[in-house]
């Protein structure tokens, strides 16, 4: 019986992630995953059943430490003036701790497709949809019943996109969390906020 390793371990998980950020789940092969690694493909099947589970081990733990922090969310809130400074004192600080895994995360959201992850997206969005809705209940005014829950979709999605695109776009850590910090700004205050 072979001894597992958790150097090698790591090897084919840093090759997997190399893999899957540059291709996607159905175009990465495990064949190039393992040359990445610099190990004989069928000793990945040492450490994972599949690509499929090689894939999971990517995306699951992003995942779950995304939805975990939206739904806390409402616990951390503060609701009226307050709100953009608790965003900024936790909420960037996650953020930016989330970047150091932000190949992870646009594997995630972008390159999932044909996994059990392909809805990701979506479902991050109905959470901070959720999160939303209930941070908001009682305090939108002008708008009617029947555009509510869409606005609150458009929020969401609107935030969501935002984020991702930022993970997408900037690989400095500095000038990520300070698009971060404008797009915050300009989501809580709006456009008008930089032209005063």
């Amino acid at each position: 019986m072979q001894v597992l390793k958790e150097e090698v371990r790591e090897r084919i998980y840093s090759a997997a992630v190399e893999e899957f950020y540059e291709n996607n789940y159905n175009s990465a092969k495990m064949k190039d995953i393992a040359r990445r690694a610099n190990i004989p493909t069928g000793l990945i099947y040492s450490y994972y059943k599949n690509k499929e589970d090689l894939f999971a081990g990517i995306a699951r733990p992003v995942f779950q430490k995304l939805k975990e922090f939206i739904k806390g969310k409402k616990d951390r809130d503060q609701g009226g003036e307050r709100i953009f400074d608790v965003f900024e004192e936790i909420e960037i600080d996650f953020i930016m701790n989330l970047f150091q895994e932000r190949k992870q995360l646009i594997i995630l959201v972008d390159k999932s497709e044909g996994t059990e992850f392909e809805g990701a997206k979506e479902e991050i969005v109905n959470l901070l949809e959720i999160h939303i809705r209930e941070g908001l209940a009682g305090k939108i005014k002008g708008i009617e019943d029947d555009y509510k829950d869409f606005f609150y979709h458009i929020l969401a999605d609107n935030f969501t996109g935002r984020m991702f695109e930022i993970f997408r776009h900037f690989e400095d850590l500095n000038k990520a969390r300070k698009m971060i910090e404008l797009i915050a700004r300009q989501h809580f205050y709006g456009v008008y906020d930089f032209v005063k």
